[in-house]
């Protein structure tokens, strides 16, 4: 017979007990049609999407049944059908419909917070285990005290790690967010400190608990609530990576000319959000292919309500360059002189960031990444190419 410690036998009973509820209310919602109506809007407002990342992430406005339009990531919110039409989608064992309707309870405003929160609760202890994951993530958003001894439970026993780290984090920042008696929330948390997830093997001291950032998290705050999130997830570095598609060809020693890159308007205010984090920072300048960069229109129709022209077009980008958007491991040149003129180009994009990461303060800066051929056949020019960048900046090199 397994034996159950206090703590994991309390979550066992709070949330059994929660979800035998929730089975009850979900049955009884079945029924609502209005909500499986909704549902239904929800279903293909967020998906299926063509890739991975742009499910849950893309920005766009959306025109809602009485004319509004609002932004994607607000539609239906204010819908009194809301939580009934997510809680069907946390019931459905299709695709990842589960942990998409935990997610979407997360965003609700404020006012429906407390609306919500039991549902969310409930799904701590869904079979799903990414649903389990996104309800965590979306209690740190939405949830309140109530919520606490349901999360504590979480952060002991819950099915995976990543729902235990995650519960532990949603209860730190309820515990920052509305304070409440100082015994609702221990103090010797399981997680410990921010050095890892509960109960984490022990790691080299060499070892970086790092994540590779893209500049889209940097909001409106310049990144500041992104590394406070990953500080306590206990993470320690971020690699801010830029996207900068000025490969023409695979074959093509001479680049682009440069837009402004993404990050360095407002490098400065990022690297010192994350050091105020207390994450250390690596500045990774990512040289891409021409091919994957939209033109101002293409932006306006990636940008825009209509899906269908949005789905051609993305199809069209990825297949724009007979294949090589995203080979630049298979840049090669086809003479010396070539690969000497490449070289050029490629310090000359590089040493730019190189001085950038010394302004800012970095901590760490990358040469370059997934150059694979250019590193195999051209060492000596890429041992170069490294002491002009020591030249420029003191700190740590490292290529990926």
């Amino acid at each position: 017979m397994t034996r159950l410690r206090p703590a994991a036998l309390l979550f066992a009973v709070v949330l059994l007990g929660a979800a035998g509820l929730g089975l009850t209310a979900c049955r009884a919602r079945a029924s609502d049609p209005e909500a499986a109506a909704l549902a239904g809007e929800l279903r293909q407002l967020y998906g299926p999407a063509t890739a991975p990342w742009e499910r849950w992430r893309r920005r766009q406005t959306v025109r809602l049944p009485d004319g509004r339009e609002v932004a994607r990531e607000q539609a239906f919110r204010d819908d009194r059908h809301f939580p009934g039409a997510c809680r069907l989608l946390l019931a459905s064992r299709f695709g990842d419909e589960a942990s998409l309707g935990a997610w979407l309870l997360g965003t609700v405003p404020a006012s429906r917070a407390a609306e919500v929160e039991p549902v969310l609760v409930e799904a701590l202890a869904s079979a799903d285990s990414r649903a389990a994951f996104e309800a965590a993530l979306s209690l740190e958003r939405v949830g309140g005290r109530t919520a606490v001894l349901a999360l504590r439970g979480a952060a002991i026993s819950g099915a995976t790690p990543e729902l235990r780290t995650a519960a532990q984090v949603a209860i730190e920042e309820i515990d920052r967010r509305r304070p409440g008696p100082a015994d609702e929330v221990r103090s010797d948390s399981p997680r410990g400190n921010a050095a890892g997830p509960p109960n984490a093997p022990g790691l080299a001291p060499s070892f970086r608990r790092g994540v590779s950032w893209w500049f889209s998290e940097a909001g409106t705050d310049a990144g500041a609530s992104s590394f406070r999130r990953l500080r306590a997830l206990g993470v320690t570095w971020v690699s801010i990576h830029t996207w900068d598609p000025l490969q023409r060809g695979l074959h093509d020693p001479a680049f682009a000319e440069a837009r402004h890159p993404f990050v360095l308007g407002n490098l400065d205010a990022i690297v010192k959000n994350a050091h105020a984090a207390g994450l250390a920072v690596m500045l990774k300048p990512h040289l891409e292919m021409r091919g994957s960069e939209p033109t101002p229109e293409e932006r306006r129709v990636l940008r825009g309500s209509d899906e269908s022209a949005r789905r051609k077009l993305i199809g069209e980008l990825e297949s724009r360059g007979g294949g090589e958007t995203g080979d630049h491991n298979r840049i090669e040149m086809e003479t010396d002189a070539d690969w000497r003129q490449w070289f050029r180009s490629y310090e000359s994009f590089l040493l730019p960031y190189a001085q950038a990461a010394r302004t800012t303060g970095a901590d760490a800066f990358c040469v370059g990444r997934e150059l694979d051929t250019s590193v195999i056949r051209r060492e000596p020019d890429w041992r170069r190419i490294i002491a002009r960048v020591r030249e420029v900046f003191p700190g740590p090199l490292a290529y990926s």
